[in-house]
């Protein structure tokens, strides 16, 4: 197969480059499209635009404009609305309603006159008026499925699949849609005039024609509103807020505090309409562009002398300055780290610990500004100079003769702009620099705030919020004197501070911001655009009246006399909970035409006419810009693209292409692969499919002809009752005509409920219309269709089957010339145990990041594709410092939600090409693959660390109270820290253990000249580790003995370690080795699957071999990746789990007894049994016997061993075996030697037991015979009684 790659721009296309994945504007001027007077979203999250020039498809990647059929046909229409339901696209425009469907582009024109009111997407499908009543779509036309009496005037979408109406009195009704009936009806005092429901609850808002405002809450209780404004336009009940427009501006009303803001900040925007789409608000400019609502909202709270303790904890801390201060006066506060804080008085500086009590005087001269920048660096401004300061080490830096500095910024580690409040000077390496503003009119200048991640210079003075976008130089030699401002705001402006998510606090003479800038940079000035908005607003009389505000990491604390509050940021939407990479378009390009397709229902396109070639667009959701990769062969080599490429033409002389195409940036999805198949002259497949069709045409003939004469015992009778595969056998029309028994067993359905009816493809969401159009076209081309489906039983409940349908050509038949054929079994069972097991194998239970397993594959995959061009990967292995403590002073849940926040920052903080694990316990790893690590320096390693550690100087909630959590980080490089995973995983987590002991919240770099250990150990460790890979260690099985039903009960699997001379090291000495070193992980998990892999041969040979034990060391009890190591065994070996017994120790239960409960019920249910081992020897309370689910209690060799002699022995072992029997928990006694301590055991009601009185541990050929010799020895006491 020959291609060529054609770089080519289609006329049909606009490509924009959008790093935002996230669409949070849909500007017509920046698309440069006409009016949007409509959009909506489809399944893919693209957005179908309605405009004035017709339908436009956009990706957020790629605009595509319909010149194809059947798109062609609205060109140059002014589409009025535009709806998506699954593949199915509603169009409105002047000439009336349409519908596409995007599978195989077909257009049906539904209405001749357009609709007048919104069309309503719901679960079930499209609901609009026309003429009056309710309609939707039904087999491809307009269906009403309800009668109304009155004309209805309004329709509008409720909660759960509901819609409210009224026909202009003063009545509503509710109608629920699942039963096509009213099934509420509520009465306001006047006339309606628009009804505004939620979509997420019960309640509705009703508007009247008095203009009277009434909410109905989830009990239908009538609550009058009044809002701010009269004859309000557009009102949406949207996240328990009110939302509407008044004279065109944009307000919302919050519910419980009665308040009324407007949304958009300074902006002379107009508003047209407002709409709730993908449960987003959007509101409509004059311009006929759209913008999503902001996300986030200022949260406010008194900080007083309350129960809660993060409060409590503020205001402890308050207290505290207010008592020092009291006779000095506060000129500034700035919160440098954890507990530390800057306070500048009329006295001078003091640095105030919150967790010592104390205050440190700093700097005795009066203190004008304080700028903190980290780790310890605090800049302090006085009336005659710039001092840089260190407040860990309490010592002067640097001092720079600068007058009346009274704000600070800075542009990276080492290059800051200061002001005073007239000029703006530039500071690196000692040097200052006075700066050029050349904007007119900027006021006295009373904050800066630089943003690095946008290169924006934020300026806030007394004429208002200034704007530039500036780059700071490489050096200072290249600085630019000259700067211009935009002017983004007229309002007094006083303080600019960080808030969540690239927001700002914007503090004003109107009122305290949020202010989330555009990330469209040209439209960031207020006077081209709205872009730059508002989230939330807090006015000064909502707040008491405060003496300065102090930036608190991403807070803000007011200081009053009258009372401190708290200010921060809630999200109101939660962020995308994975990333996608998909098709958004493509066309096929023929001889005279080109085919567009916006929905795939399937990777496999089939097409009935020879192709020129293809063209394919990409998008994703991620933050990251694509970087594809394409290959045309299943095998071939992979292909990269130019870096902003994201489309693709290929040409062909061949009949089908194969094209496979994988996203760097995501490096955890699996590739998109596109298959086009041409169906014309296909001769080799149509000679196989008339083979097949011939042979079932003969069967069928012969079914036909027995059924018509009437034999009661022939072929067919005997195929539909005696399969337990169900079957069912449609005509030409695909109308079913008959079905089996197990039809009926499987799904439900008897044959008076579907015969004459059409199979169908039901999910949980509904009928599955783009799957049932893919089985029908792949029927008509090729005659046959197989794959494993979901579909819904009778009662409602999801089931999975395979399925196979066959066409069957029948031309002698009278009445038709073709049957259909069905053919499924129920493979439900194994469809959701499919899914379990992938769960528990990739995924860890408590954060949901990859686990151990996943993360070696992925550093074993990353040194693989290691090559000249990218020869480095990084590893960074992350240790939470004193975790035990919280789980042991707030229990284990607290520390499960202390995890997964720290699995939360670190996965929103780094980049999202980067694997990120949890290895198990409070261990952490990330992975830098080699196409983002090659070519950086050591200088990348440590920023990404400092990165990593300072995720952690933010305090945690747990469990209302604020906790500090520092960590340590242990790196280590590819190839030159290790050659493959599990030296490179050691290197770094030797480097770890020496960074933890270095101190708290910090990170080392492998050292081999650090990270020595003794000669001998090294030996040993080495050794152990080869061992391990050579699979050199061996199982032995030790008879545990039934002396009650004198049989052999099971056997207990132990580890040896056989050496080249003959001799056997015994477990004692290298098992601490292994869990010292980490090398108890994989060792566990060769000794598993030898021990299955030797249960499934005995199993296979017919060996009664009972239950087999064998030992889990606490190190290994206490991870994870447990489960997902015995699972896998369950899954590649032919063992039942009821086979095996696990053995711990009472340390594994007792280190983290929560835990250890946790994952005692997640072997259990895989179907284990659990032993105690060493029962007696620990330090566990009795308590937890009836805790926890054990099964068996192992009495330890020291007190079987003097049993006989010391009556305290028999005394303990007496006690446990009732205590057990009182529990119902099995015992077993080890080390049984002799026969004396056999019989008194036995006395003791002490029924199995295992020792060297019954049998030495056997290698595992010995096993078949010492039974059957304990057999024979049983017959023959039994033949001499």
């Amino acid at each position: 197969m020959r291609f060529f790659l054609q770089i080519c721009c289609f006329i049909s296309m606009l490509s924009i480059v959008n790093a935002n994945a996230s669409v949070a504007e849909l500007n017509a001027n920046e698309l440069s499209l006409p009016a949007i007077n409509d959009f909506t979203q489809d399944p893919s999250n693209a957005f179908w635009l309605a405009t004035n020039k017709g339908l436009f498809n956009y990706d957020s990647v790629h605009l595509f404009s319909g010149q194809a059929p059947p798109f062609s046909s609205f060109a140059n229409q002014a589409i009025l609305q535009v709806a998506t339901y699954k593949s199915w696209l509603l169009i409105n425009t002047e000439q009336g309603l349409s519908l596409i469907n995007l599978i195989n582009n077909q257009l049906i024109q539904l209405t001749a006159t357009p609709l007048k009111q919104p069309i309503l997407t719901t679960e079930l499908g499209f609901y609009f008026l026309y003429q009056g009543q309710i309609h939707t779509i039904k087999d491809e036309k307009i269906y009403s499925p309800f009668a109304f009496s009155e004309q209805i005037v309004e329709l509008a979408l409720g909660f759960n699949n509901s819609l409210w109406l009224h026909s202009g009195s003063n009545l509503v009704s509710h109608f629920d849609l699942a039963s096509n009936a009213i099934t509420a009806q509520l009465i306001v005092p006047a006339p309606i005039a628009q009804l505004s429901p939620s979509q997420t609850s019960a309640a509705i808002l009703i508007n009247t024609n008095n203009d009277q405002h009434y909410l109905f809450n989830n009990a239908h209780s009538m609550q009058e509103i009044k809002l701010q404004h009269a004859h309000v336009q557009q009102l949406n009940y949207f996240d328990d807020q009110l939302y509407y427009l008044h004279k065109n501006r944009a307000y919302k009303h919050d519910l419980t505090s009665k308040n009324t803001n407007p949304l958009f900040y300074s902006a002379p925007a107009r508003f047209l309409s407002i709409k709730q789409n993908n449960q987003q608000l959007w509101l409509q400019t004059a311009t006929k562009s759209w913008l999503k609502l902001p996300a986030m909202q200022i949260i406010t709270t008194p900080i007083t002398d309350n129960p809660a303790p993060r409060m409590q904890q503020y205001f402890d801390m308050l207290e505290q300055l207010d008592n020092f201060t009291q006779h000095k006066k506060i000129i500034t506060i700035a919160y440098l780290r954890e507990d530390k804080w800057a306070v500048a008085t009329d006295t001078g500086l003091y640095l105030y610990s919150a967790r010592n009590l104390t205050f440190d005087l700093l700097i005795k001269d009066q203190v004008t500004a304080l700028y903190s920048t980290a780790p310890t660096t605090l800049w302090v401004a006085t009336k005659k100079q710039l001092i840089k300061y260190d407040f860990a080490t309490q010592q002067q830096n640097q001092t720079l003769p600068i007058n009346n500095i009274n704000a600070l910024t800075s542009l990276n580690d080492e290059q800051y702009l200061a002001s005073n409040g007239e000029q703006l000077f530039y500071i690196a390496k000692q040097q200052l620099t006075a700066l050029v503003l050349e904007t007119e009119a900027l006021g006295q200048i009373n904050a800066i705030y630089y943003q690095r991640n946008s290169s924006r210079l934020w300026l806030a003075t007394s004429n208002g919020l200034w704007l530039s976008q500036w780059q700071p130089p490489e050096n200072s030699q290249q600085i630019t004197l000259e700067i211009n401002f935009d002017k983004v705001s007229t309002f007094n402006t006083t303080a600019i501070y960080e808030a969540p998510q690239n927001a700002l606090w914007i503090v004003d003479s109107q009122a305290i911001k949020l202010y989330k800038p555009s990330t469209n940079l040209w439209v960031e000035n207020a006077t081209h655009s709205i872009a730059a908005y508002i989230d939330d607003s807090i006015s000064y009389k909502q707040l008491p009246s405060s003496l300065f505000s102090v930036s608190y990491r991403d807070k803000i604390m007011l200081f009053a006399p009258t009372g401190n509050t708290l200010l921060e940021v809630h999200s109101k939407q939660a962020p995308p909970q994975s990333s996608s990479f998909l098709v958004s378009h493509l066309t096929l390009h023929y001889k005279d035409k080109s085919q567009d397709y916006y929905h795939l229902a399937t990777n496999a396109v089939n097409t009935s006419q020879p192709l020129k070639g293809i063209s394919v667009w990409f998008s994703s959701n991620s933050l990251l810009p694509m970087r594809l990769n394409y290959r045309l062969d299943p095998n071939g080599d992979w292909l990269a693209l130019p870096p902003t490429q994201t489309m693709l033409s290929l040409a062909s002389s061949e009949k089908n292409i194969y094209l496979e195409v994988k996203n760097l940036n995501q490096v955890n999805s699996e590739p998109l692969v596109l298959m086009i198949k041409q169906t014309a002259f296909t001769f080799p497949h149509w000679i196989n499919y008339l083979i097949l069709a011939a042979i079932f045409a003969i069967l069928l003939l012969l079914i036909v002809y027995r059924l018509k004469s009437g034999a009661k015992h022939n072929l067919v009778n005997a195929l539909m009752t005696q399969s337990k595969d169900a079957i069912w056998i449609a005509n030409e029309q695909f109308q079913i005509t008959n079905i089996n028994q197990a039809f009926t067993t499987i799904c439900g359905f008897t044959l008076a409920d579907v015969v004459g009816k059409k199979p169908k493809a039901f999910t949980v969401n509904g009928r599955d219309k783009k799957l049932e159009s893919l089985i029908y076209n792949d029927l008509e081309v090729d005659g046959y269709w197989s794959g494993e489906i979901w579909n819904v039983r009778k009662d409602g409940q999801p089931y999975a089957l395979d399925l196979s349908i066959t066409k069957v050509k029948t031309p002698n038949l009278r009445t038709s010339s073709a049957h259909y054929i069905g053919l499924f079994s129920d493979v439900t069972a194994r469809k959701n145990n499919e899914r379990a097991m992938l769960k528990l194998t990739t995924r860890d239970s408590v954060t949901g990041l990859s686990n151990r397993t996943i993360f070696i594959e992925s550093v074993n995959k990353a040194i693989a594709s290691c090559n000249n061009n990218f020869p480095n990967l990084l590893i960074i292995f992350i240790d939470l410092d004193n975790f035990n403590k919280i789980n042991e002073s707030l229990g284990h849940a607290i520390g499960d939600e202390l995890l997964k926040e720290v699995a939360g920052r670190l996965t929103r903080n780094l980049d999202s090409g980067y694997t990120l694990a949890r290895l198990g316990g409070d261990e952490f790893a990330v992975l830098v693959p080699p196409y983002l690590y090659s070519g950086k320096t050591v200088f990348f390693a440590k920023k990404l660390a400092d990165n990593i550690l300072k995720q952690f100087q933010t305090p945690f909630m747990l469990d209302g109270i604020e906790s500090f959590i520092s960590a340590c980080c242990g790196i280590a490089g590819y190839p030159e820290n290790g050659y493959n995973s599990e030296a490179l995983m050691r290197s770094a987590n030797s480097a770890l253990n020496h960074a933890k002991k270095m101190g708290h919240n910090n990170y080392q770099f492998f050292d081999k000249s650090k990270h020595t250990i003794d000669t001998n150990e090294l030996s040993k460790e080495s050794a152990l580790f080869r061992a391990i890979e050579h699979q050199d260690f061996q199982l032995f099985y030790q008879v545990k003995y039934n002396a009650d039903k004198d049989q052999v009960h099971g056997f207990e699997a132990l580890v040896r370690w056989p050496q080249v001379d003959g001799s056997i090291i015994s477990p004692v000495e290298f098992i601490p080795l292994a869990e010292q070193n980490g090398a108890i992980i994989p060792l566990t998990l060769l000794l598993m699957k030898q021990l299955f892999k030797q249960l499934e041969l005995w199993r296979n040979e017919g060996v009664s071999f009972g239950k087999v034990a064998i030992n889990v060391s606490a190190l290994h009890f206490q991870q994870s990746s447990l489960v997902e190591t015995l699972t896998e065994c369950l899954t590649n070996y032919d063992v039942p789990a009821r086979c095996v017994e696990l053995e711990i120790t009472e340390s594994a239960m007792m280190d983290n007894p929560e835990f250890a409960q946790q994952q005692m019920n997640r072997l259990k249910a895989l179907g284990f049994t659990i032993a105690l081992d060493d029962f007696g020897t620990g330090h566990s309370s009795l308590g937890y016997l009836k805790r926890f689910p054990i099964d068996t209690l192992k009495i330890d060799r020291s007190f079987i061993k003097d049993i006989v002699d010391s009556e305290q022995d028999r005394n303990i072992t007496a006690t446990i075996i009732r205590l057990a029997k009182y529990l119902h928990i099995d015992v077993v006694a080890e080390g049984v030697e002799t026969k004396e301590q056999a019989y008194m055991l036995h006395v003791m009601g002490c029924n199995t037991m295992q020792g060297y009185y019954y049998s030495r541990p056997l290698c595992a050929e010995k096993v078949a015979a010492y039974l059957e010799k304990n057999n024979l020895r049983k017959q023959s006491n039994l033949m001499n009684d």
